[in-house]
């Protein structure tokens, strides 16, 4: 069973990640709109991915992912996603040690392949 957390306050994009996931075989999908809400529903979870939108409206996904980073047994990938440009998007992304960035608005296949990329390089998800 995979588990993952999108944090996008955009229920629209939110709820499009969480199809994609379906198809890739996550069966329990968590959705939050805040950071406050992120922390507590990644609290005593073990997520194999992250999914986080690098500008949330009350926020920045590199906040948001440090406070992730800093829950006790947090080992989950970060997968970023941002309308920033790409220059802007590789920077913001190193910041928030994601494993992958997707800008937005983004290509389906785009998304499914980084989403791969994530799973397979991280030793705490077994693809």
């Amino acid at each position: 069973m995979r588990t993952a957390l999108i944090v996008e306050d955009d229920k629209a994009i939110r709820d499009l990640v969480a199809e994609l996931l379906r198809e890739l075989g996550f069966n329990t999908i968590v959705g939050a709109a805040t950071a406050d809400e992120a922390l507590s529903l990644a609290r005593g979870r073990d997520l194999d991915l992250v999914v986080l939108d690098y500008r949330l409206k009350e926020g920045s996904g590199i906040d948001v992912a440090e406070r992730l980073r800093a829950l006790p047994g947090f080992r989950a990938p970060l997968l970023v996603t941002t309308a920033l440009p790409r220059p802007q998007a590789a920077q913001v992304c190193a910041e928030a040690g994601a494993c992958e960035c997707v800008p937005k608005p983004f290509d389906v296949i785009d998304f499914l392949s980084a989403v791969q990329g994530c799973l397979e390089d991280s030793p705490a998800v077994a693809v």
